[in-house]
């Protein structure tokens, strides 16, 4: 698995959401438009007309336009291949997490045993009866 292969996926991913947010750009000037068209007549609203006009042609053509490259097949083989990838990783990461318990329990056990006489020097416990202040 390379990055550029992840990359390309996500440029993918980012035309198909710029798609949308273009079409529903375009939706909402189209709705504000309109509403502005039927304001009581103060002006000539003729270029008002042409912009709905030209909005809503330009809305159709972004609707009949694919969002991204390829075909519904190409898109859904890919996405079969990043599930089977994110499940293949999944599963390295377990690999590894159970490989680190297994070392720090190796570890664990043969770590040289802390000597008895040492154990309880200066050692001081959080939930010890000593409340008095004094160290």
């Amino acid at each position: 698995m390379t990055v550029a292969q992840y990359t390309q996926r996500m440029d993918t991913v980012q035309r198909v959401y710029d798609h949308l947010v273009q079409i529903i750009a375009i939706q909402k000037e189209v709705a504000d438009l309109k509403a502005q068209h039927y304001l009581p007549l103060r002006r000539d609203y003729s270029a008002m007309e042409q912009r709905i006009w030209h909005l809503e042609n330009g809305l159709a053509e972004a609707q009949t336009r694919p969002a991204a490259e390829g075909t519904w097949e190409e898109l859904q083989v890919d996405l079969v291949t990043l599930r089977r990838d994110a499940q293949e990783s999944e599963q390295g990461v377990r690999n590894l997490q159970m490989q680190l318990a297994n070392a720090l329990t190796l570890a664990a056990r043969v770590a040289p045993a802390t000597p008895q006489g040492q154990e309880d020097t200066d050692q001081k416990f959080p939930h010890s009866q000593d409340l008095s202040g004094s160290d």
